[in-house]
């Protein structure tokens, strides 16, 4: 069956010849279109996990060197504290918890004699090491803290 669009009007016959699709033409392009925007669904998401944890990283990375400040301002000892499970983090020494977006896991390195892994800045600008790494289904990152200088440094962890 073709159907035709007659500029003229309807007429209701279709000619031998006559330009037009068929039913099974039109579900063929349905279909094609339907699996393009379903790949462009996955890949834009994709894009989307990528920019969150990129903007979490480059926030601890922010957070830390405000910590670093603090302490040497202050004359006092700030830092971060890990939470009992891998999804956020305590803010030293309120003790404010912060939540990574789901997906988002976190884990802390430092000194291996404290009860949860934690890293602290000293008033002298020095502090207790360590690294925190970042990680989703899109990659992972690590921020990395040397523990004579308190210098705060961000690499990827891929």
């Amino acid at each position: 069956m073709r159907v035709r669009l007659d500029r003229g009007g309807c007429s209701g016959r279709a000619h031998p010849g006559s330009a037009g699709f068929t039913l099974l033409e039109l579900l063929v392009v349905l279909a094609i279109l339907a699996l393009v925007s379903t790949v462009t669904a996955v890949r834009f998401s994709g894009g989307i996990d990528s920019a969150r944890l990129r903007a979490e990283t480059r926030q601890m990375v922010a957070l830390l060197r405000a910590a670093r400040v603090e302490a040497m301002v202050s004359s006092s000892v700030t830092g971060i504290d890990a939470a009992q499970d891998d999804t956020g983090y305590l803010r030293y020494p309120a003790q404010d918890r912060i939540t990574l977006p789901e997906g988002i896991a976190i884990a802390i390195t430092a000194d291996a004699a404290a009860a949860l892994p934690a890293i602290r800045f000293y008033p002298d600008g020095s502090s207790s090491g360590g690294a925190v790494r970042l990680s989703s289904a899109a990659g992972s990152y690590a921020v990395n803290v040397a523990w004579l200088t308190g210098e705060v440094s961000l690499t990827d962890g891929d």
